[in-house]
């Protein structure tokens, strides 16, 4: 299996830590290797994440945070990371 980034979602990722490294770099890298290792899992476990809300796709918590990494893929093409987005948690709601 391979991993693809769209452009979208690259720029996404690199805008995400952009944003948060103006205020605090320490916590901007961690984020950033919180994202990338839970993408990278994918490697291992192709099938984590739950049915995305668009039909083809799948939704990538990214536990600890308010990200979801929204995939699109099949069993014979590789897994396209489409959109990395910003989720505000909701109270009550886990």
């Amino acid at each position: 299996m391979k991993i693809i980034w769209s452009p979208q979602a690259r720029d996404d990722f690199f805008g995400i830590y952009r944003y948060i490294a103006v205020d605090n770099p320490g916590v901007a890298r961690a984020l950033h290797d919180r994202i990338a290792s839970r993408v990278l899992s994918l490697l291992k476990t192709p099938q984590i994440g739950r049915a995305g809300r668009v039909a083809g796709t799948r939704e990538l918590v990214i536990a600890g945070t308010s990200y979801i990494d929204t995939l699109s893929c099949s069993r014979r093409s590789p897994a396209n990371s489409s959109r990395l987005s910003y989720r505000p948690a909701v109270a009550g709601v886990f």
